[in-house]
C-alpha cells in the first residue's frame, strides 16, 4: 500500500503525444503553458512542501467516447504538470534526487469530461 503525500488532479485541454506533431507549435505550446501553469498554482494553494524524494503515479482520465490513449501518451501534459509543482514550491526540482520514478497507468474513462478535455491525477508517494 502507498503512503500519498499529495494528490492533486486538475481537468484541462487534451493533447497526446502522437497528436502532438499535427499541431502547430504555438498551439502546441500553449497547452503546454496552461497545464504547467495551473499545477503550478494549485502546488501554491496547497501549501505543501515536499523535502523527500518521492514518487509520482500518474492517472489520466479521458472522456467516455473516442479511443484511449496508451499509458504514456499524455507524458507531455504530465511533464508539464511536474514542471509546475517545482514552479508552485512542492518539489524542489525534478531531476532524479527528488523524484525518483514516475509511473503512468492506463487511461480510464468518466462520462463528466467535456470533449477536448482530460483529467490529469498525480499523486506524490515516498520513496523508501
Amino acid at each position: 500500500m502507498l503512503v500519498e503525500l499529495l494528490t492533486l488532479e486538475h481537468v484541462g485541454p487534451t493533447m497526446t503525444v502522437n497528436g502532438s506533431h499535427t499541431m502547430h507549435w504555438s498551439a502546441r505550446a500553449q497547452i503546454i503553458k496552461t497545464w504547467r501553469e495551473d499545477f503550478g498554482w494549485l502546488g501554491l494553494s496547497s501549501r505543501i512542501r515536499v523535502a523527500e524524494t518521492v514518487g509520482i503515479e500518474i492517472n489520466v482520465v479521458q472522456r467516455s467516447s473516442g479511443g484511449l490513449a496508451d499509458q504514456a501518451g499524455h507524458a507531455l501534459l504530465a511533464k508539464a504538470a511536474i514542471d509546475g509543482l517545482v514552479d508552485g514550491k512542492v518539489l524542489r526540482a525534478d531531476d532524479g534526487a527528488h523524484v525518483a520514478w514516475s509511473r503512468f497507468w492506463a487511461p480510464s474513462r468518466d462520462t463528466h469530461i467535456p470533449k477536448g478535455r482530460v483529467k490529469l491525477i498525480l499523486t506524490l508517494v515516498p520513496v523508501q
